[in-house]
């Protein structure tokens, strides 16, 4: 059986920092299964080659200029999951 991991994205729009526009995606990668949370899970945001890792809680946060993104998530052991597009 494979192991899965889910990507949890909480959007939260911070208005005008930096004369741009900017966003701050975050949540929790968790096992499909078990909603086990998964410390050390990678986000990388594959056409800015930028990423962030997840904490000991298995939460993230990351902050990016408005666009379009696809970010992959990925942990040792699991199959990589790719999110939605914002």
């Amino acid at each position: 059986m494979r192991n899965s991991i889910v990507l949890f994205c909480l959007l939260c729009f911070i208005p005008g920092l930096y004369a741009q526009d900017l966003f701050t995606i975050s949540g929790h990668v968790t096992d499909v299964e078990s909603g086990e949370e998964l410390i050390g899970a990678t986000l990388f945001i594959t056409n800015m080659s930028r990423g962030t890792a997840t904490n000991t809680y298995g939460f993230y946060s990351l902050s990016l200029t408005i666009g379009t993104y696809q970010i992959e998530v990925s942990y040792i052991g699991y199959e990589s999951a790719y999110s939605m597009r914002w």
